[in-house]
């Protein structure tokens, strides 16, 4: 496919995001910060999601805050993009009112439970990391039911996915150190074998040639 292509498709699906994001500001119908949605690949797959508490872009004469959504975890379907999506907007619904729901460390605490839960309709349990408390996102049946519009045009979106890299899917470092070359009186140097089979190095203390060892 062609890159133009590729392109076309990700604004179409960022479109969708952002309007996904609309409808439920305009269903919850409370105020919230100004929001941009961002989607990019994050290699190392340690977040499905972040909530910026600073204003990253400007929409004409309006600074915004970020919604970004890793796009790799895009893989992991409709029903969980969409929680990761509310879960950001719970923090940016905390954010705006002023309520702290997460610590400098990123340890999410009872508050964020209550707003994701009561308002957005999630489900939030313990994480298996400790140190990001009330974090674990899931979308419970009156979530499922709530949110059903937003969910299905999620899907109908979510034909360009960014797959998580494997590691052995990618290219091994190249070797910086080059070949090593001796001379007859022992003296070792380092240098491509393209180096050495044009310009055929000689040592100047015993005059004889190096050679690959």
């Amino acid at each position: 496919m062609k890159t133009k292509e590729k392109t076309q498709e990700l604004s179409g699906l960022l479109s969708v995001l952002e309007d996904v994001k609309n409808s439920v500001i305009q269903e919850i119908g409370i105020e919230f910060p100004e929001i941009v949605v961002s989607l990019a690949r994050e290699e190392k797959g340690k977040i499905h999601g972040h909530f910026t508490h600073f204003t990253p872009w400007k929409k004409g004469e309006v600074l915004a805050n970020e919604i970004f959504l890793s796009a790799e975890s895009l893989t992991r379907g409709a029903e969980s993009t969409m929680g990761t999506l509310l879960h950001e907007l719970a923090h940016a619904y905390n954010f705006k009112n002023g309520i702290k729901d997460v610590t400098g460390d990123g340890y999410h605490n009872g508050k964020f439970q209550k707003t994701a839960q009561d308002i957005f309709f999630l489900k939030i349990e313990k994480s298996s990391k400790k140190s990001i408390g009330l974090s674990e996102t899931s979308m419970p049946e009156i979530g499922l039911q709530k949110w059903k519009k937003e969910i299905t045009k999620i899907a109908k979106a979510l034909d360009v996915t960014a797959l998580q890299i494997e590691k052995t899917s990618k290219p091994a470092p190249r070797n910086k150190n080059g070949i090593k070359a001796i001379c007859e009186c022992g003296e070792i140097i380092r240098l491509s074998q393209k180096v050495l089979d044009c310009c055929s190095p000689i040592c100047q203390s015993c005059d004889s040639q190096f050679l690959a060892e």
